[in-house]
């Protein structure tokens, strides 16, 4: 079971581990540790609400850069480009 602060796209499966949920049609991605989940997690909020338009600037997009990073490894490739176009919005450059 999730502790109680994991975020809502976040959860943990008996005989599976952790796992964070990468997009709306309910794919579920497994993640060794749920820090790792978390993280991935974060990115792909931030990612979201950068489309949105509700976030943007430097920091938005150096965290984003972070998530990539990791996403870029773990993740399907169109799920890490997801969140590297977010970073790009955020620092002002093209659309998601």
């Amino acid at each position: 079971m999730p502790i109680q602060d994991s975020p809502d796209n976040v959860r943990h499966l008996n005989g599976v581990g952790w796992q964070v949920l990468v997009d709306r049609s309910s794919q579920w991605h497994t993640c060794r540790k749920e820090q790792d989940a978390c993280f991935l997690a974060s990115g792909l909020r931030l990612a979201d609400a950068v489309g949105r338009g509700e976030l943007f600037g430097r920091e938005v997009a150096e965290e984003l850069d972070a998530v990539a990073a990791v996403a870029s490894r773990v993740l399907d490739r169109g799920d890490a480009e997801r969140i590297m176009s977010a970073a790009d919005v955020a620092r002002g450059r093209s659309g998601v």
